[in-house]
């Protein structure tokens, strides 16, 4: 019999639906999609696609798939998340989506949700719905709500289905804790109700397909009756019995957590408990609704614009470094870094170190993480330049050694080919000083690999007056492979992220000498909404590097740059950060604890302090406030205005721990307006110093109430 297809919705929007005699299949995309996103468009479709499903006779069960075994739906895409400050927008999807859920529990005939690759926000709601789910525990399978941390909650009403028909803890996690869950995390967690083991030799997602089209429709059923009585028991107990050890735990975590989506999260499990299911999914929607227009979600929404844009930049290079190889000069902890990184992200790594014990050790990481075999075909590492001649694109990874690190550009550009990019990763040396004697200095670009660099999200890409756009794009594009996300900035001391940082950190010290506690000092920024305290963030990049560039700031910024002599003194003490256990504060045990001996190192007898503790976060903030409208007048990481300051934004959330829920320094400025801005710094600065008078681009925009995302209409110098 012949298998027929029809195609609801146009192009992105596109859903298909195959009938192949008595089996159903609706898939969540077309052919041409190669990312599934979730939109109004695409809920339409799936509707159109279920009103003709329902209408079809002698059909025996309908099966939810995605195109692949990579992709069911990756959640909300850009576009529609842009639209979430419209409230009829916000209010047409959560009612499309919930007519959705409703067709799809309508149909007579048993509906199947296979989950496989990325099952993501909009579409785990949907695939939620289905009788049965099934999956397999391929590695490409991941599930949860990944919007969560934009502040954007579930829109169908799941939570109050969830709470009905799954553990507590699998609630949490999904929906409070933002996890995301694999194919057998589905499957423990009483999600799924039939688990494929993957088949390295066959095709498991056709496997785990044909599973879900012939198995006897009683034993699919099975489980899922079970898991339905199961969590209806539960439901019943803990609505009306609480058990105590529960109860205690929702209501503990629910006080731990300041987030005001986690906390109307709580609140909704709590509802969702206690009504009827049809009132907790018409509460629930309603919630959605509210958070989505909020300003915490849409100062998130913000910066998630502003990360997604930012891979535009390598986008052109993509195609042209398919299947490149990438050298890394230098094995330090940025080259093993590197290394471990390209290699993860799939490329042949050719690396040269001088070195034989650094050589060993990489080669040994290398062969842990992806067997001999596969080694040996991707990885190459010898003491010779001539093992590059092939890169596409290398890194100068050695140490901060200025004549070192000429040498190795100078031996790069002899050896490589003329098309080869070289990328010299350095955090203090000017890149167009260490480039001045080379003869292609368009192929030459600079990267900052901010610490901690397993965990930062972003790197600062030094564009040179000499660098070309292919260079950018090129290293963009690798970056981008490795998760993170480039900012493109100006060949400057400090670049963005420490220049806003380094004027935070001067005050913090300040508050020090005058008599503030350090935990006090960090208690108050977290408070705040920062990820971390300042002198925690200091111990992390590392007291040694803080020191170095601080000197090499303040000979170039002046005063404002200027810090007491603790950070020094601290060195001197052999208490350099958390890479060795100690610094500002004492990491034995991986726990993070004040340490007394800090004290008597820096001579200082600290008394209860007499700042407000609203005062202290807000005069970090002031200085790293006036930095940042520095950069953003000096056009340091793109044109000045939008483009400048949104860069800033990401680079104050992603690299410095400004709250993603003020949506970056910037917005954050935006929002209080410069006129009450100028004021509210104007009359701190009588009480607390000249480190945080507003600066002239803060005057200027306040004089004409002006924009921070447009030019001041007056030239703007360093003030």
């Amino acid at each position: 019999m012949a298998v027929l297809t029809n195609v609801f919705g146009e192009g992105r929007a596109g859903v298909l639906v195959e009938q192949d005699g008595g089996i159903v299949s609706l898939v969540m995309g077309t052919p041409e999609q190669r990312v599934v996103h979730g939109d109004l468009g695409k809920l339409k479709a799936i509707g159109l696609a279920l009103d003709h499903i329902s209408r079809l006779m002698g059909i025996e069960r309908v099966i939810l798939l995605g195109q692949s075994e990579y992709m069911f739906c990756a959640g909300y895409g850009i576009e529609c998340l842009s639209k979430f400050n419209d409230e009829v927008f916000v209010r047409e999807l959560s009612a499309t989506l919930r007519l959705v859920c409703e067709k799809i529990a309508a149909l007579s005939v048993p509906t199947v949700c296979v989950f496989s690759g990325c099952c993501f926000g909009i579409g785990f709601e949907i695939g939620l719905n289905c009788r049965v789910i099934v999956t397999s525990d391929s590695p490409h399978t991941e599930a949860g709500f990944p919007e969560l941390g934009l502040g954007v909650m579930p829109a169908s009403g799941v939570a109050a289905e969830m709470t009905r028909c799954s553990s507590l803890d699998v609630v949490l996690d999904l929906l409070v804790r933002g996890k995301n869950y694999s194919g057998l995390d589905l499957y423990r967690g009483g999600i799924a109700d039939h688990l494929l083991a993957c088949d390295e030799e066959a095709d498991h997602y056709k496997s785990v397909v044909q599973m879900a089209k012939t198995m006897r429709i009683e034993l699919l059923e099975k489980h899922a009756l079970l898991r339905m009585k199961t969590g209806l028991h539960y439901y019943r107990n803990l609505a009306q019995y609480p058990r105590k050890s529960h109860y205690a735990e929702l209501c503990a975590l629910r006080a731990g957590h300041h987030d005001e989506l986690q906390q109307a999260i709580f609140d909704q499990i709590f509802t969702g408990l206690k009504r009827a299911k049809p009132k907790a999914i018409a509460s629930e929607r309603e919630l959605f609704m509210r958070m989505a227009a909020s300003q915490g979600t849409q100062a998130k929404l913000h910066v998630y614009y502003m990360a997604e844009l930012s891979k535009n930049v390598g986008r052109t290079a993509r195609r042209e470094l398919q299947n490149s190889v990438i050298g890394i000069v230098g094995g330090g902890e940025r080259g093993s870094y590197l290394v471990n990184m390209l290699i993860r992200a799939g490329y042949a790594v050719c690396f040269v170190e001088t070195s034989d014990k650094i050589r060993q050790q990489v080669a040994k990481q290398v062969v842990e993480s992806l067997g001999e075999r596969e080694a040996s075909a991707r990885f190459r590492v010898g003491d010779s330049f001539e093992l590059l001649r092939s890169c596409r694109l290398v890194f100068d990874a050695v140490q901060e050694d200025y004549e070192l690190k000429r040498f190795v550009l100078e031996r790069l550009e002899q050896r490589l080919k003329d098309d080869a990019v070289i990328v010299t990763c350095t955090m203090l040396s000017p890149v167009h000083i260490l480039i001045e004697q080379l003869k292609h200095r368009q192929r030459i670009i600079g990267l900052n690999l901010l610490r901690p660099m397993e965990r930062s999200q972003i790197a600062e890409l030094i564009y040179s007056q000499q660098s070309d756009a292919r260079s950018l794009a090129y290293l963009a594009s690798v970056l981008n492979s490795m998760g993170k996300y480039p900012i493109v900035v100006s060949d400057v001391p400090g670049y963005l992220v420490m220049r806003l940082l380094v004027p935070a950190i001067v005050v913090a010290l300040d508050m020090l000498a005058e008599g503030h506690h350090l935990q006090d000092i960090d208690d108050a920024v977290v408070s705040f909404g920062f990820d971390k305290g300042i002198f925690a963030k200091v111990d992390e990049i590392g007291l040694e590097r803080i020191g170095k560039l601080m000197a090499l700031l303040s000979e170039s910024y002046g005063p404002r740059m200027q810090a007491l002599h603790f950070i020094d003194e601290l060195v001197r003490a052999k208490r350099l950060g958390r890479e060795v256990g100690k610094g500002f504060y004492s990491y034995a045990g991986g726990e993070i604890k004040f340490d007394d001996e800090v004290m008597a190192v820096l001579k200082l007898d600290w008394r209860t302090a007499k700042t407000p503790r609203d005062d202290i976060a807000i005069r970090i903030v002031a200085a790293m406030l006036n930095e940042a409208v520095r950069c953003l007048d000096e056009g340091i990481c793109g044109t000045v205005g939008a483009e400048s300051a949104s860069m800033i934004d990401l680079a104050s959330v992603m690299g410095c721990g400004f709250p993603s829920a003020l949506g970056g320094i910037v917005y954050y400025a935006e929002n209080i307006g410069a006129q009450k801005l100028h004021k509210q710094l104007h009359e701190m600065m009588n009480s607390y110093g000249d480190r945080i008078s507003p600066v002239r681009g803060i005057r200027h925009r306040a004089e004409q109430n002006g924009s921070f995302y447009k030019p001041a209409l007056q030239t703007v110098a360093n003030a």
